[in-house]
């Protein structure tokens, strides 16, 4: 396994590394991709309150089960018959722990109310949009999952696709990237809470996209804080070895991982 102290901890000025050359040889079609993945997400979330205002209440009981919005949508145009549910789906997985019982007297009580009102038609009309999207979502995490192993294959083995193309985008490359220090990488993607927060007087964001890691938000409230800290140091060690060294394996990046892991359970 790859040695943590053999990653360089200053970024030299005249060294290019094999990143740089795996970086042209992909495009920057990456980039392009996370920028859309992120606004078209963001378009799900926004949708889909709408269609739960139109439905929690038929689903109170089983919310619990639904808290990803595709899976809430394809529920909602299941219950009213617009398509099957089908719980193989990676957006359904969720519902597999619901109990089937409850699922189904949920669905019956729901078409036993007989035609929805206007309003509702417009939410299942929603609803159908919003799985279109999660569609184009699910082939564009595809393309990330094939393509970052390739760009930063230590990077992503540490915090995954989404967030390490989404760290090398708001930096504005991979060599770039290796030249900001851990509190910037950790403050990537709440750049406009931050601005509105010096506008208005009021309390500065500390975290931004790395909050969402799955390292992060598996701790208990109390911890993410430092957990998110220090897993910013160790994103910075990773693409410093991604870029600097000719390593194309994620050894060194699972081992980081690891590492975070067991620190964040003390």
């Amino acid at each position: 396994m790859s040695d943590l102290r053999d990653t360089p901890t200053a970024a030299p000025k005249d060294y290019v590394g094999a990143a740089q050359f795996r970086v042209k040889d992909h495009g920057g079609y990456f980039i392009l991709v996370i920028k859309a993945y992120r606004a078209f997400n963001r378009n799900i979330r926004n949708l889909t309150k709408h269609v739960r205002v139109a439905f929690d209440e038929y689903f109170h009981e089983i919310l619990e089960f639904l808290s990803n919005d595709a899976t809430y949508c394809r529920f909602a145009l299941y219950v009213n018959r617009q398509t099957d549910l089908d719980i193989e789906d990676q957006e359904q997985k969720e519902l597999a722990n619901a109990d089937p019982i409850l699922l189904e007297a949920v669905v019956t009580r729901f078409r036993e109310q007989g035609q929805l009102d206007a309003s509702k038609e417009t939410s299942i009309s929603i609803a159908q949009t919003v799985m279109v999207i999660a569609k184009i979502c699910a082939n564009m995490l595809d393309f990330l999952e094939f393509i970052m192993p390739k760009i930063a294959p230590n990077l992503t083995k540490l915090v995954g696709p989404v967030l390490a193309a989404s760290f090398i985008e708001q930096a504005g490359s991979l060599e770039e990237l290796v030249k900001k220090p851990a509190s910037t990488i950790q403050l990537f993607g709440a750049e406009d809470a931050f601005r509105n927060a010096k506008i208005n007087g009021t309390n500065t964001p500390k975290h931004g996209f790395i909050y969402t890691s799955d390292i992060v938000q598996q701790v208990p409230q109390s911890k993410r804080g430092r957990v998110s800290r220090l897993l910013a140091c160790k994103c910075v060690l990773a693409a410093r070895h991604d870029f600097f060294t000719d390593d194309i394996t994620a050894e060194f990046g699972h081992a980081l991982r690891q590492e975070v892991i067991e620190r964040s359970q003390n």
